[in-house]
């Protein structure tokens, strides 16, 4: 293969790779990352648990009303045999029951335990909440992370296009040098080897950036196919300070805050358990109607058999 086909086909390469890609900035791959990323979707759900969870009606503070209605009705067919013989039967007799009531259970004190729930309940909204953040700040870390491997792939790829055009100098030298008796064959046949040698260093590099192009889009939950360019420079914040970057992460990194509020949930859950050695003071009161009804033995579909 000469040198004009190499050329050839790996420009046809680089421009079908550059054919209808779009441009992705940064700050477009975390926007589109905490819309669609399904890790983060899981996280707003489990925090909308822990907000609806976070009442004092779970926590045992609201007193305990218990509604209930029991109504029956039956129709009997009875037969009965007396002592001198006789039987006397009921057709079509009605029975009807009745039973209503409503019923208030109230823990006034349980040794400070419903006030432990409440807050442990407060203490795991404010956990969920540090877990999205914590779901959020990782995938922007992800992004980051891959945003800048691509950038890094395609400068390589740059590199080793620059290489492998230099080797296609070369190969075009020897064989000019070996056309007119000045090189030997060996000559053009290095020069051949290095020019292949770089061709498959470049097509290596595209599958990697391939590679880690796949990888963005399942973290943007997006088709890993879509083609897309990056940017590949960057604004440099130069002012920033490590005493200040430690600072922050002591105060604000939700791993660090996640587990002290660990910490404190288990403390509130001790408490509950102490607050089981204090009696217990509850107030009960309610209201019961029952009606029943039975039908009289001088009924009209009672009949007396000799």
């Amino acid at each position: 293969m000469n040198t004009k086909k190499y050329f050839l086909f790996f420009a046809l390469i680089c421009s079908i790779s550059m054919h209808a890609q779009n441009i992705l900035t940064l700050e477009n791959a975390i926007e589109i990352a905490l819309k669609n990323n399904y890790d983060i979707k899981i996280a707003k759900n489990e925090l909308n648990i822990d907000e609806i969870n976070n009442s004092v009606g779970n926590a045992g503070m609201l007193p305990n009303v218990n509604l209930f209605v029991n109504n029956s009705n039956s129709l009997l067919n009875t037969t009965q045999t007396q002592a001198d013989g006789k039987q006397r039967t009921q057709n079509g007799a009605k029975n009807m029951s009745l039973n209503y009531g409503i019923g208030l259970d109230w823990t006034i004190f349980d040794g400070f335990k419903m006030f432990a729930k409440k807050e442990q309940l407060n203490q795991m909204q404010m956990q969920g909440e540090r877990e999205m953040k914590r779901t959020i700040y990782a995938k922007i870390s992800n992004v980051y992370h891959l945003y800048y491997q691509i950038v890094l792939q395609e400068l390589q790829i740059a590199a080793l296009d620059t290489a492998m055009q230099i080797s296609i100098q070369r190969l075009n030298t020897a064989q000019n040098r070996y056309s007119i008796g000045k090189a030997s064959k060996l000559e053009v046949l290095n020069a051949q080897v290095d020019l292949n040698a770089d061709s498959s260093l470049l097509l290596q590099q595209k599958q990697i950036l391939k590679n880690v192009q796949i990888q963005m889009n399942e973290l943007l939950a997006q088709d890993v196919q879509t083609a897309f360019k990056v940017q590949p420079k960057f604004a440099i914040d130069e002012q920033v300070e490590m005493n200040k970057i430690l600072d922050a992460a002591v105060k604000q990194n939700p791993d660090l805050q996640y587990q002290i509020l660990t910490m404190n949930i288990a403390e509130q859950s001790l408490k509950q358990v102490k607050a089981n050695r204090y009696p217990v003071i509850s107030v009960t009161t309610g209201y019961n109607f029952t009606q029943s009804e039975a039908p009289w033995d001088s009924s009209p579909n009672r009949m007396d058999v000799a």
